[in-house]
């Protein structure tokens, strides 16, 4: 869990980065310009396709929670610092979920 206690409207900047000067495949998750978690290995990692995605987590009890989610300027970076829109999108949903006002730099999310 990154962050607790989300307020609705409430945004955060997400990044998923592979550190410079590093072994390859080193990456690490940044939550608003600072590490939110500890460097992770992936190896193979140089030849994966970005995804942005959304779940939902119940905390382990029998029932279904919902969520409202909004990705807005979603961009990858090919090199350091050289961030661009995507340009090969595709979505994938389960019954009981929706994309909406999906564009090449964001979607919305929702349960049912």
């Amino acid at each position: 869990m990154l962050v607790g206690d989300v307020q609705p409207g409430t945004p955060y900047q997400l990044e998923v980065v592979e550190l410079a000067g590093q072994t390859k495949n080193m990456w690490q998750v940044l939550l608003d310009g600072k590490p939110a978690s500890t460097p992770v290995s992936l190896p193979g990692s140089s030849h994966f396709e970005p995804m942005a995605m959304s779940e939902s987590w119940n905390g382990g009890t029998p029932t279904c929670n919902g969520f409202d989610y909004r990705f807005g300027n979603v961009k990858i970076a090919t090199n350091p610092g050289a961030w661009v829109a995507l340009t090969n999108t595709q979505s994938l949903t389960d019954n009981g979920y929706h994309i909406t006002d999906r564009t090449l730099s964001g979607f919305t999310a929702t349960s049912a």
